[in-house]
């Protein structure tokens, strides 16, 4: 065996395999990066365009006392699934903000509309979460006009990370304090 390993041709058809082999790690990463930084800048533009879907149900709520608009959550969950490994992989710590809170605030707006009625409280929410959503679009827009990144995917972890940074803060501000804990009452 050491003979194997002291032929000089064997060393060298060694180096070439083990140089192929980098290479392709090296561009399976690299593509599985690229992938998944448009992925969650793709998710990010859905969210954003969902939140503003779901604004205009909260406004027919509380200003029309209309129970009938639609909306639809389908991309907010595609970022709250992979919510953890990006904040991994993009190197987010400890995120205030999170998409599933997102998703417990619209369980809320949904046995609102089931009920059919608003009382006080559920119009004080709504009027609060309808302010949540815009200070995070309007974040979003700052975020990529600042940077300029809104077609650019190679800069997507640096919105996506900026985006956190102020969708944190926004979470933290105490107005918003009440819209994590509410619960309709049926």
């Amino acid at each position: 065996m050491s003979k194997l390993f002291s032929n000089k041709v064997f060393l060298q058809i060694f180096s070439v395999v083990m140089l192929v082999l980098m290479i392709n790690s090296y561009m399976i990463n690299k593509n599985i990066k690229e992938y998944a930084y448009k992925n969650a800048h793709v998710s990010l533009n859905n969210n954003i365009d969902r939140l503003f879907d779901i604004n205009k149900v909260i406004y027919a709520m509380y200003n029309d006392n209309d129970f009938e608009k639609e909306f639809h959550i389908d991309h907010i969950w595609t970022l709250d699934t992979l919510d953890i490994e990006i904040n991994k992989m993009f190197g987010i710590d400890k995120a205030v903000f999170n998409w599933f809170r997102l998703e417990r605030m619209w369980i809320n707006i949904l046995d609102i509309k089931r009920r059919g009625r608003l009382s006080k409280e559920d119009e004080k929410y709504l009027k609060s979460v309808h302010m949540y959503n815009q200070d995070l679009i309007k974040a979003y827009y700052r975020v990529i006009e600042e940077k300029n990144i809104n077609k650019d995917y190679k800069k997507a972890k640096q919105e996506y990370k900026n985006f956190m940074e102020e969708a944190n803060k926004i979470t933290i501000d105490e107005k918003y304090k009440g819209i994590f804990k509410y619960k309709v009452n049926k």
